[in-house]
């Protein structure tokens, strides 16, 4: 029996977003918003919907998507559909990991089964360092296989004023790309995973605005399923306790 193996990747994000705006009919009876994350600016990816069968090559809704330079970019499709199953299908630059490829879901009634709730969201992140295939979610099942839960960073934010004050934990790759972020609003602890991307080590920092931090900044390196800090180049202990004291900025 052969065994495929596929990564599911989650991000929690707050970054500028691009919302395409479009107006149904009374005959659409679908409508959904799909995002798109991750696309660098100047590039294309496009949104295919199509009739859930492998042979098929007919396109029932298809719409390019460029980057301005936004980290998020949500769209609107209005369309009718029959009952019957579909399959949504994202095309990217060969640079990146499609988290995930596509969504197949079914239509019920004139509307798509999403017993879940599931929100249709595509994650553009680099290649993960071991050939995982870019997998197909069901809108209309349950997952499959549960997120991964290592190597797990961890810490907690202090020194905020106020409950709602919006922190944002930046989690970068060694070469620069931002491989995921954390939000959260005020104090208290925070937590991470970090999904093997290939890179060995990665700067983690914070951001509120009105406010510095203390440490600006921490290096951590991945060992297997367990993140160690790095400071003065060796390697210290599990990187569970990555803290952020905030102060307010002078006014």
């Amino acid at each position: 029996m052969q065994t495929t193996r596929f990564l599911f990747i989650t991000t929690a994000l707050f970054i500028p977003i691009a919302i395409s705006a479009v107006t149904c009919t009374f005959s659409d009876n679908i409508q959904m918003a799909v995002t798109v994350k991750g696309l660098e600016e100047g590039e294309e990816a496009v949104l295919r919907l199509l009739p859930d069968i492998d042979t098929t090559e007919e396109v029932l809704f298809e719409q390019t998507i460029r980057s301005d330079g936004e980290g998020s970019i949500t769209v609107d499709i209005c369309t009718s559909l029959k009952d019957g199953n579909y399959q949504l299908l994202l095309e990217a630059p060969d640079k990146y990991f499609r988290d995930p490829k596509g969504y197949c879901f079914q239509v019920s009634q004139s509307k798509i089964w999403n017993p879940n709730g599931r929100s249709i969201v595509f994650d553009l992140v680099p290649p993960p360092f071991e050939p995982y295939l870019e997998a197909i979610i069901s809108l209309s099942g349950p997952v499959k296989q549960a997120p991964p839960t290592k190597p797990l960073v961890s810490g907690t934010i202090s020194g905020l004023l106020n409950s709602n004050d919006l922190v944002t934990v930046h989690i970068f790759t060694a070469d620069g790309w931002e491989q995921l972020t954390h939000t959260q609003l005020g104090n208290g602890p925070w937590e991470a995973v970090i999904h093997n991307t290939g890179s060995e080590y990665y700067t983690i920092t914070a951001e509120a605005e009105a406010y510095t931090t203390q440490p600006a900044s921490y290096k951590i390196k991945i060992e297997g399923e367990t993140a160690y800090v790095v400071k003065n180049n060796e390697i210290g202990e599990e990187a569970l306790h990555i803290d952020f004291q905030f102060s307010p900025n002078n006014p």
